[in-house]
């Protein structure tokens, strides 16, 4: 069987849209899904996002590749600090709490904090850079600031000096920019949008709303 690749964007909280895209996908064992962050707060069900995750790491096959988003690093900031744990509440962190069904940050179980704190900032592979939200693309992945991996927006695409496609969430859209060298999947399933699965082999891209209805499978268009 042929490997697939697939590459999901900012979840925000919303197990049922990562549910049913992880149905319709059906990965298999050739499979790689790698996730763009941003797993947490705005939505419902953030624990439940997390728990669906971490299972899936816990298996030899499919390949899970899930990085670090700049809300995860807002929650693990807001673990030891009061101020960043206020700018953590007012940017979503009260419905993460809610889902844990928790009153505050250090009731959250430490195994699902190990877990956020061990997610890498970026992987590189030979034909590609997977970020959260950008790079500057006269650097080597090696020599990025955080700032730019979590947190850099990306208004138009970013081609890197290296020639390797650019995959990020981070700056929402109303629909993904799907370039040869250039990927955006936050398709703002946090304000109302949808969740994006692009599959780069094919270029099939299949989406999914808050309810955990699935968009028809389309064919991507490059930007």
């Amino acid at each position: 069987m042929n490997s697939r690749h697939f590459v999901i964007g900012d979840i925000h909280g919303h197990a049922r849209a990562l549910d049913a895209i992880l149905n319709a996908i059906a990965p298999t064992g050739a499979d790689c899904i790698t996730f763009l962050g941003d797993y947490i707060d705005h939505g419902p069900d953030s624990k439940a996002v997390l728990d669906t995750l971490i299972r899936l790491g816990n298996i030899a096959r499919p390949l899970i590749r899930p990085i670090a988003g700049n809300h995860e690093a807002l929650l693990l900031a807001a673990l030891n600090d009061r101020d960043a744990e206020r700018e953590w509440l007012r940017y979503g962190g009260e419905q993460t709490l809610a889902s844990f069904g928790v009153a505050k940050i250090s009731e959250i179980p430490n195994h699902y904090v190990e877990w956020l704190a061990a997610l890498p900032l970026y992987i590189e592979d030979d034909n590609a850079v997977f970020v959260h939200a950008g790079a500057n693309p006269n650097r080597p992945m090696n020599r990025q600031t955080e700032n730019d991996l979590l947190w850099r927006h990306l208004p138009s695409p970013v081609y890197m000096a290296n020639g390797k496609a650019l995959y990020c969430g981070h700056t929402p859209r109303t629909a993904p920019v799907i370039s040869p060298l250039f990927v955006n999947l936050d398709t703002g399933i946090a304000n109302g949008g949808l969740l994006s699965c692009y599959e780069i082999t094919t270029g099939q891209l299949m989406q999914a709303n808050r309810w955990g209805e699935i968009s028809e499978t389309t064919q991507a268009v490059a930007a």
